[in-house]
């Protein structure tokens, strides 16, 4: 039961994938699981990908052939991708750039990169086609990807001051010393008993479409049983989403930013845009550096537009869990501010013609991250809403590199 934008698909379900005597075939088990969790689908609007084949590199990368069809305008579109490693969480840092998208239909390839310094092991993949003027979705597939990486140790540019990416390629998101803010974990995808087993708690996902593998623990046996002995492997698949078998209590603002409409006193904004997008821009840097010169995770950057008294707003729309109350986060301003005059920050949720505002604060520019807290008005919980996050410039919008920390409804 999670917040979701209203233009995503909702998928939930649970999938059963049944091994042959003792052990299944790994790369089957993934593909089948890959399958079906990371189906998705887009307006179309600008081109649409038809498929998509994984090859292996010698230099320890992978290779993307993609089919298209539908592209117009090739300079219009760009490709995303999340590669989830085998603990099913984004691999990150990912270096990603393609070869010539053509018009019409035709073919081309997009190449990754893992510039982490650990060994790490993926199990799939979402290729995403968007419209780099709006930052909407057009199209989305998903790929099996059963591969070890070896990282390069590279890195990305520092948070609020990367260069914008060059056509054909997306910039890398790292912490600010240039590695990944994550390590590898390895998951056992041994497969368990069944009969008597207790049903497992569910985990719910924070990522938008991923999925997370559920053990189920094995039971004390009450006799022998004559012939072999069944096995199952459970795979928990879920969206965001509401879910009947376990109640959700919280709302990852920071995992589902993705599927927030953002807008500045400019206009409409794509998610993770350029920092040298005058219009204003939004990006989630994962684990970043703030102004008290500690790192933070799931540090959301949300600057106004260049302009006096700019602003930026994000809007979630979808179902505010029953048990939550409140809104909390930490806030405050990325390493390197000097010239900040502060931001006015508010929170609003709103229902039809009913708004009211949970949050209202002037926050300056200093070292140290100040904590957010606004209670969900009660007539509200369990409700479809539209929660937004709104950042003012406070006179001039320079070096506003404001970020919400861990944002979340609980």
């Amino acid at each position: 039961m999670t917040l979701v934008a209203t233009s995503a698909c909702i998928v939930l379900g649970v999938v059963f994938l049944s091994a042959e005597e003792d052990k299944p075939d790994w790369q089957n088990l993934v593909a089948g699981a890959v399958q079906e969790a990371l189906e998705g689908s887009g307006d179309g609007e600008v081109g649409q990908i038809r498929r998509v084949k994984m090859t292996p590199r010698r230099d320890g990368g992978v290779d993307l052939s993609v089919e298209i069809r539908g592209v117009d305008d090739p300079g219009r579109v760009a490709f995303e991708v999340v590669v989830f490693d085998d603990n099913l969480q984004p691999l990150d840092p990912v270096d990603i750039s393609w070869d010539e998208i053509p018009a019409g239909e035709g073919s081309t390839v997009v190449h990754l990169t893992y510039l982490g310094g650990a060994e790490v092991r993926s199990v799939g993949g979402n290729l995403m086609l968007v419209d780099r003027d709006t930052g909407s979705l057009s199209s989305r597939r998903k790929v099996a990807i059963p591969w070890q990486w070896t990282g390069s140790g590279g890195g990305g540019g520092q948070s609020g001051t990367a260069q914008a990416p060059p056509p054909g390629s997306l910039s890398i998101r790292t912490d600010n010393d240039g590695a990944s803010d994550r390590e590898p974990v390895v998951v056992d995808l041994t497969p368990v008993r069944i009969g008597d087993t207790p049903k497992p708690e569910e985990i719910r996902l924070t990522t938008v479409q991923t999925m997370h593998v559920v053990k189920k623990p094995t039971p004390t046996p009450r006799a022998p049983t004559p012939g072999p002995t069944a096995t199952l492997t459970q795979l928990a698949i879920m969206a965001p989403a509401v879910t009947t078998t376990q109640k959700v209590t919280s709302v990852d603002l920071y995992g589902m930013a993705a599927k927030a409409k953002w807008r500045s006193s400019n206009g409409t904004l794509p998610f993770n845009g350029s920092s040298n997008d005058s219009r204003g821009f939004v990006r989630a840097l994962g684990t970043a550096t703030m102004l008290d010169g500690k790192k933070y995770p799931k540090v959301l950057q949300t600057h106004p537009a260049w302009t006096d008294n700019g602003t930026i707003s994000g809007a979630y729309a979808g179902t505010i869990p029953s048990s939550a109350t409140r809104f909390t986060a930490k806030a405050g301003f990325l390493e390197g501010v000097t010239r900040s005059d502060g931001v006015r920050v508010t929170v609003e949720v709103s229902k039809g013609n009913f708004r009211t505002t949970i949050v209202d604060r002037t926050i300056a520019a200093k070292p140290g991250v100040v904590t957010l807290s606004g209670a969900i008005p009660e007539g509200l919980r369990g409700q479809a809403v539209v929660l937004t996050l709104n950042v003012h410039a406070n006179g001039t919008s320079t070096q506003d590199w404001f970020a919400w920390i861990e944002p979340v409804v609980e």
